[in-house]
């Protein structure tokens, strides 16, 4: 952390002594280089603050410690430790190779026991690693939120200047569009008018667009506006702009780059100007610099809005009309200062840097920075900590190494797959590690948070972290209020087993749970206490098989258990207690299933909590509580189901406070083991019975691999016949040939659930809709326009939506809606930032609004469609870059129209917006 602060500064003083000579070389010789040169230069300017060259400043670089000869050798296999549980054991470990990745600093022998202890640290040394490290840290911790702040301030600026401009936009005049065509082919940048600027700007990095006042321009005016906007983008000075915005916020706290930030404004339309007068006479001069003084801003554009305006505020345009009326070609003499220029300029680059130090002082220094004064280690990564000796009774982990450590450097160092971590009894304190907030390691990272950083363990598999059996008792703890305890993103595999794991602080408003799992496959937590301030004891997004038992969630400040898109989560013979802001009433649900296939809670008891639901299953399959003890509770309304009932059997419900009811729709009630019905009278007067039964996850089993052909260009071919087989083929690479005349995706085996790897169902007010996402080189062929159907039921779902997909057509089949035209929001067909998607020989009907919805998408080509009976548009086409629309008709809708919105041409039948005006009805929002 030191060491990047020091070359983080070393760059600054470089950067900002090359930017001062730069400057002062414009001064001196401004008038006899070109001032291209200038600004290009300013870009090397740029790059030294960026690029670490070897120069003058001394920067002692710790070197790695030496490692040990010995090797790494693999504990032998012992019988099973008391108290290790079914969980840890049902993971299946790999064989031995791999078990050679030893941590650094530490060698085991066959038996198990370490060969090698840490050194143990002197006061001293303690009292100087606690001054030292935290002077950094605040240090880095300043840097990062300037940084944070610069960039964001820069950033909510240009966002908010362009979303407003955006709501003014017309389109330009014919004549206009055809002056811009004939200097540069479309379809980038586009040209626009408004009446909310007073001289012409280019923005937009991605899709630049050129915004015109809204005033009459004569030929000659025109010509010169857009040349000169043209060469800016020719040159790519908005990517200049921006690349200099983003190097200014890293060296934010330098008041120097303020000062050339303007300078590098100025240099570049000054280049700009020069440009344009190389080729230009006398009278053009003079009509080029009577322009800039017409189309002058009253006020400065924006410091924060990265856009090229044509016309400075009036007050700095002498400097440019002085080089107008002044200007001569350059001979050989400006090429000769020029490259004298460079090379001063290059050599001064070279040597404002850090020096390279001679190996002998390096060796002595790096000692120095490793070790404190007395000679003991020093650690500043967590990857060099050395785990402790093992105990005589190692527990056995498989194959993998078993690793004992009892600080939390050690555990971090640890840290890996096809292990087992031991803990040693006492707090491991997140916040406390010595690289916390570092830069990531090989096996973990810090994620910045609101008020610190959280731990992220990313693609681990077959990962145990175990509390020491019998030896005392082991928290994992962290301070921020925003951050996650621990943090699981595509993990495989992983125990979690006898330790408590929170926060340091009391409960309260924050947005930090203990577990959050992202993308994880089978993860057991056995045995463990999960408590707050943290939001949720356990947060599951996109995961599948997640198993807690014999574990404690209380005093966490929302709820205790959320599972979203998961498949098979499950809480077995548990306490759940204490969780939810009594203070506030309750404003969260206690359990909750969103697109959840499989969610269960069995044998648990549940007792003082407070919550705004008591039970909530959205759009959820096999969402079961069976044999729980709810007792003591406060609830607003108890039990949300939407979708598929809950299965409430063997629960003791009647002694909690339930303020509005136990139903919030007492159409969608839960049902017993035999698939009654439960009325709240009966809900009250259940009595609890322990569930023994066998549970070996939901009743809707995940698809399997479909059986499929490989085409003449290389794709699986896949022919289905049902909406169960047609969801299990989507994927890339493939072509899915529709073989029945009707795939109702609202009777899929898994509507409303998990989904899959492929797609998932999103929520809607009446029922869920399916979007496929991510996705490329896909076709759905059907076997006609009229002989294959692809519905759904809810009226505020989209048909089929794509998202972040990429050649992808859709072929040969009618898509909609099972009712009628009428109210709602759901789309026939949507496409979210897609590229290179075509619609053929199709039929879009209602009652969804439009028969096609895009935005952000980029060659979208619908052929030969019939888009029909839509409660609003045929089609809605927003900032959307050539979509073109060929052999289609729009019928029996609202409008039988297209709407164009933002930026974008659309086309139909290879004519414009302007040609059939009839076609189209344009607005901006």
């Amino acid at each position: 952390m030191e060491l990047g602060l020091k070359t983080l500064l070393s760059l600054s003083l470089a950067g900002s002594a090359l930017g001062m000579i730069l400057m002062l070389v414009n001064r001196l010789l401004g008038k006899r280089i070109f001032s291209g040169f200038i600004y290009f230069a300013w870009l090397l300017v740029l790059l030294r603050f960026v690029l670490p060259l070897p120069g003058l400043l001394v920067i002692p670089t710790p070197a790695p410690l030496a490692q040990s000869d010995e090797s790494f050798a693999v504990p032998e296999q012992t019988d099973t430790a008391a108290g290790r549980t079914h969980a840890a054991d049902s993971i299946s470990n790999p064989g031995t190779a791999g078990t050679e990745e030893a941590l650094p600093s530490a060698t085991v022998s066959k038996n198990g026991a370490v060969a090698g202890e840490q050194a143990a640290k002197t006061e001293d040394s303690d009292a100087s690693k606690q001054l030292h490290f935290p002077l950094w840290q605040f240090l880095c911790f300043v840097w990062a939120a300037g940084t944070v702040c610069a960039a964001g301030w820069s950033l909510s600026g240009y966002f908010r200047y362009r979303r407003a401009l955006y709501r003014t936009l017309q389109p330009a005049q014919e004549q206009e569009r055809r002056t811009l065509n004939a200097l540069h082919p479309l379809p980038w940048p586009a040209l626009w008018r408004s009446g909310a600027v007073s001289t012409p700007l280019l923005l937009g990095l991605v899709r630049p667009v050129i915004v015109l006042p809204d005033r009459a321009y004569t030929p000659e005016m025109l010509d010169n506006i857009l040349r000169h906007e043209l060469t800016h983008y020719r040159r790519g000075d908005l990517a200049v702009k921006w690349f200099a915005a983003a190097v200014f916020s890293v060296h934010w706290f330098n008041p120097l780059v303020y000062l050339f930030r303007r300078e590098l404004d100025r240099a570049c339309e000054l280049s700009c100007d020069e440009r344009l007068l190389h080729n230009m006479d006398a009278h053009e001069k003079q009509s080029y610099g009577e322009m800039l003084l017409t189309l002058a801003a009253d006020r400065p554009l924006p410091r924060r809005v990265m856009a090229m305006s044509f016309a400075t505020e009036k007050r700095n345009l002498k400097e440019r009309l002085v080089q107008i009326m002044t200007y001569k070609k350059k001979g050989w003499a400006a090429l000769a200062i020029m490259l004298a220029v460079t090379a001063l300029l290059a050599g001064c680059a070279m040597v404002m840097g850090p020096a390279a130090i001679p190996s002998g002082q390096e060796e002595e220094l790096s000692a120095q920075v490793r070790n404190g004064s007395n000679g003991t280690p020093n650690f500043t990564n967590a990857e060099e900590a050395i785990p402790t000796a093992a105990p005589e009774d190692p527990i056995d982990s498989g194959n993998g190494p078993e690793i004992y450590v009892d600080s939390v450097d050690a555990f971090l160092s640890a840290l890996g797959s096809d292990r087992a971590i031991i803990l040693r009894p006492g707090t491991y304190n997140l916040s406390e590690a010595s690289d916390y907030g570092g830069p990531a390691a090989a096996n973990y990272s810090w994620a910045e948070t609101g008020d610190g950083y959280e731990l992220v363990l990313n693609g681990l598999e077959r990962l145990t972290i175990i509390g020491e059996p019998d030896a005392g008792s082991v928290s994992i703890v962290t301070e921020p209020r925003y951050a996650n305890v621990l943090r699981l993103e595509n993990c495989r595999a992983v125990v979690l087993d006898q330790f408590t794991a929170g926060h340091t602080l009391e409960q309260g408003y924050c947005t930090g749970g203990v577990l959050y799992l992202n993308g994880c496959d089978n993860v057991f937590v056995n045995g463990c206490v999960l408590y707050g301030c943290g939001t949720l004891g356990i947060n599951a997004l996109n995961c599948r098989r997640v198993f807690a038992e014999d574990t404690v969630i209380k005093e966490c400040s929302y709820g205790a258990m959320r599972a979203q898109n998961c498949y098979d989560i499950r809480f077995t013979n548990g306490k759940i207690f204490d969780c939810g802001l009594k203070s506030a009433g309750g404003c969260f649900n206690l359990l909750d299933a969103i697109a959840t296939t499989g969610f269960a809670v069995h044998n648990t008891e549940l007792y003082d909590n407070s919550a705004m639901l008591f039970l909530s299953a959205s759009n959820s399959i096999g969402v079961e509580l069976r044999g729980c003890e709810v007792q003591g509770n406060q609830f607003n309304e108890a039990i949300r189901i939407s979708g598929n009932p809950a299965l409430i059997d063997g629960c003791a419900l009647g002694g909690n406070a339930i303020v509005a009811g136990w139903y919030v729709d007492p159409d969608h009630p839960a049902v017993d083991a035999d698939g009654n019905e439960l009325s709240p009278a009966a809900l009250k007067a259940m009595q609890r019975s322990a569930y023994t039964d066998a549970y070996n996850g939901p009743a809707v089993e995940e698809a399997s691999e479909l059986p499929f052909v490989t085409g003449a260009d290389g794709r699986a071919e896949y022919y289905v016949t049902t909406a169960d087989e047609f969801l299990a083929a989507i994927g890339s690479d493939r072509v899915i040939y529709l073989g029945a005349a009707l795939f109702d995706l609202s009777s899929a085996g898994n509507y409303g659930g998990y989904g899959g790897a492929n797609y998932y169902w999103q929520a809607t007010y009446d029922g869920p809709g399916l979007v496929i996402s991510g996705v490329s080189n896909m076709r759905i062929v059907g076997l006609g326009r009229d002989q294959t159907s692809l519905e759904t039921l809810p009226r505020y779902a989209d048909v089929l939506s794509f998202l972040d997909c990429r050649e992808v057509t859709v072929e040969g089949l009618t898509a909609g809606h099972t009712k009628g035209a009428g109210s709602c929001s759901g789309d026939v067909l949507s496409f979210r930032n897609c590229t290179d998607c075509t619609v053929l020989s199709c039929g879009l009907f209602g009652c969804g609004v439009n028969g096609i919805n895009a935005c952000g998408c980029e060659n979208l080509t619908v052929q030969e469609s019939d888009i029909y009976a839509c409660s609003g548009f045929g089609a809605v086409i927003q900032d959307c870059v050539s979509t073109a629309f060929s052999g289609c008709a729009i019928r029996d809708c609202t409008f039988n129209t297209i709407w164009v919105r933002g930026i974008g041409e659309v086309t139909w039948d290879g004519k414009t917006q302007e040609q059939v005006q009839e076609m189209f009805t344009s607005g901006q929002e």
